[in-house]
């Protein structure tokens, strides 16, 4: 798992109260094609027409839970992990700025409406043929 992408994902965790893996997923990957292309080579993406995962993010939520910086959250029917560092995470300031930039502008969207801001962009294609 790459520092970038980890550092990422636990800024993300950072921003947001309770977030679950699949929200994760859909940000890094608008965050990728925003600018911040450095996090996609750290990728390994898998999916269909309709959705996709990203599989380091189990194993770096597991890494993060128990180093003590997240705390996974059940209830609901739903998982969602916290971030519980306290200090925020260090990560470069034009990737963290990608990374506000893509959380304001989801922060409000269902999960479908997420993922469907996604899958169907033109590159969404592209990213299952790993060639984003």
């Amino acid at each position: 798992m790459g520092d970038l992408l980890k550092g990422s994902v636990a800024y993300l965790l950072y921003r947001n109260d309770c977030l679950h893996p699949y929200r994760i997923s859909r940000m890094l990957v608008l965050a990728a094609w925003e600018g911040a292309e450095r996090l996609l080579p750290e990728m390994t993406v898998r999916g269909e027409s309709f959705g996709f995962y990203i599989e380091e993010i189990p194993e770096i939520l597991d890494d993060l839970t128990s180093k003590g910086c997240a705390i996974k959250i059940k209830g609901e029917g739903r998982k969602c992990f916290r971030y519980s560092c306290g200090d925020p995470p260090e990560i470069d300031d034009d990737i963290k700025e990608i990374l506000d930039d893509v959380y304001e502008r989801t922060k409000d969207l269902s999960d479908q409406e997420l993922n469907r801001s996604v899958i169907k962009d033109d590159r969404y294609g592209r990213i299952l043929e790993g060639h984003a």
